[in-house]
């Protein structure tokens, strides 16, 4: 006859269950300033416990996740998932009313227009067998104001990285560079109102990228998108898709379809109509400027 566990038993089981744990996950989830407390284990081998991320001189939180330990083994199935979401990073789309939260455990997205429930976009971020959580400030991503696309920075090395464009619908990721200098601030790029283009900055030049280019897999090398020199605070995007750009004293219009002209003929022609002048050279590192709507 099977002997039916009793307390003293499942409070074994429990403990053997944990220890496992606690062996597997420091391996399976690889990070040095991760600290796991386990917290309660239910009947059907479903673990409840927190993450600690410890962060010398910067922030401390803790997250809430659940472990299913009979599929902590799969590599296909994602075993863990987090029930809370500390804000490392928050994104507003109001086209699609959705808050978006950005950590190192992943990103997250809840629909204001349906059930507050926050699901996990697998794109950024996996809690299968051998993802690697990020140690250090979380990198920025921007969004596209639709919500469709993702601009996502990941290291390589001390100041450098790749920068990839993300498709939030399919996961589809898209390597843009692999020499970009990663950013803290999300001033690194700016989207078109109409999400079909965003312009992105390092190393003191600006690129541009179409997401059709994209899509129809005919990017051009990023030494074809180079348009000019500066900062993202030397252009403004103005009536959807027309993008003002300051150039020294010279205030320049163009409109998207330019852009490969200018970048592909730099710096013998230039795309776009000078449209006015200011009194001194603009600096990037100390001026910005607006466009007015109706002034002329």
């Amino acid at each position: 006859m099977a002997k039916i566990p009793n307390k003293a038993d499942k409070e074994v089981m429990k403990s053997i269950h944990i220890t496992a744990l606690l062996l597997l996950i420091p391996l399976w989830l690889h990070a040095a300033d991760i600290v796991f407390s386990p917290n309660d284990l239910s009947t059907d081998n479903q673990l409840l416990f927190t993450c600690t991320a410890e962060q010398p001189g910067w922030s401390r939180f803790k997250t809430a996740m659940i472990a299913d330990l009979d599929d902590l083994n799969d590599k296909d199935n994602e075993a863990i998932s987090a029930l809370s979401y500390f804000p490392e990073l928050v994104n507003y789309y109001p086209d699609t009313k959705e808050l978006e939260i950005l950590n190192r455990f992943g990103l997250f997205r809840s629909s204001f227009d349906k059930n507050y429930r926050f699901r996990q976009l697998g794109l950024y971020t996996s809690y299968k067998q051998g993802f690697s959580i990020p140690n250090g400030r979380t990198l920025p991503a921007i969004g596209s104001p639709d919500g469709q696309w993702l601009l996502l920075q990941e290291t390589n090395s001390s100041i450098r990285g790749n920068l990839y464009l993300i498709n939030s619908k399919t996961g589809k990721k898209h390597l843009i560079t692999s020499n970009h200098v990663t950013s803290f601030n999300p001033d690194y790029a700016l989207w078109s109102e109409d999400s079909r283009y965003v312009i992105y900055a390092h190393s003191g030049k600006l690129f541009y990228l179409s997401v059709q280019l994209i899509e129809n897999n005919n990017l051009p090398n990023e030494n074809y998108r180079e348009f000019g020199t500066g900062k993202i605070s030397n252009i403004k995007w103005v009536d959807k898709n027309t993008l003002y750009y300051l150039s020294g004293s010279s205030v320049i219009l163009i409109s998207p379809a330019e852009l490969p002209t200018r970048s592909f003929y730099l710096p013998p022609l230039s795309a776009g109509n000078i449209v006015g002048r200011i009194p001194l050279d603009f600096d990037p590192n100390l001026d910005d400027f607006r466009h007015t709507p109706g002034f002329q």
